[in-house]
């Protein structure tokens, strides 16, 4: 996804890779899966907030679908964790 720095006003390519995400009619559901240890899962949705806005952001352009829900599906915790992004 082509992005430009506010401060430069240069262009820069911005690549990733998600884990998964489910298209409906009316949103699409964006789900990554992330393997850190972790204590607080609020720590790991500070950390992966920007990166998930990025591939909303692509997704929405893509599908022309603005809604677009995120979550993080935590997996280096002492149980599996499913927590939704704003």
């Amino acid at each position: 996804m082509l992005k430009q720095d506010p401060a430069s006003g240069q262009y820069f390519v911005v690549r990733g890779i998600l884990d998964g995400y489910l298209l409906l009619t009316d949103r699409i559901i964006l789900f990554d899966y992330k393997t850190d240890r972790y204590t607080n899962p609020s720590e790991l949705v500070e950390r992966y907030q920007a990166q998930l806005a990025l591939y909303a952001e692509a997704l929405s352009r893509s599908y022309s679908i603005e809604k677009v829900e995120k979550y993080l599906v935590l997996l280096g915790g002492a149980q599996l964790q499913v927590v939704k992004v704003e």
